[in-house]
C-alpha cells in the first residue's frame, strides 16, 4: 500500500472510530434520561443497570478519544508529508489551526 492510501485509510479509519465513540457516548447519556428515576415515583432501576450503562458510557468516551488522536495523528501526517515524521510540535500546529479554523467557520453569518 502506498502512503497516499494509507493516509486515506488512516483518515476513514479514526473518522469512523471517533463517529462511533461519539454515538455511544450521546446513546448512553440519551437512554440514561430515558429510564425511569426513583426519584419520579418510579419503580427503582435493575441493581446493574447503572453501572453497565456508566461502564459503557465510559468506553465509549475512551473510543471517541482514541479516534480523535488517531484523526489529529492522521490529518498531520498528510498536512506535512509523507516523508516527515510527526512531531508533538507538528501535532500541536495542526491542532491548533484545526480549532481556529473551527472557531471562524462557527463565526460566520452563513453558519448561524
Amino acid at each position: 500500500m502506498d502512503g497516499e492510501s494509507f493516509g486515506l485509510v488512516l483518515l476513514a479509519g479514526s473518522k469512523w472510530t471517533a463517529c462511533a465513540g461519539m454515538i455511544g457516548l450521546t446513546g448512553a447519556v440519551a437512554i440514561r434520561r430515558v429510564l425511569p428515576h426513583p426519584f419520579a415515583g418510579a419503580a427503582p432501576l435493575a441493581a446493574g443497570t447503572e453501572r453497565r450503562l456508566a461502564v459503557f458510557a465510559g468506553c465509549s468516551a475512551a473510543v471517541l478519544l482514541v479516534g480523535t488522536a488517531a484523526r489529529l495523528y492522521a490529518q498531520t501526517w498528510s498536512v506535512f508529508g509523507l516523508d516527515e515524521p510527526v512531531t508533538p510540535d507538528l501535532l500541536r500546529v495542526v491542532g491548533i489551526a484545526r480549532c481556529a479554523s473551527t472557531a471562524v467557520a462557527s463565526s460566520t453569518p452563513a453558519a448561524r
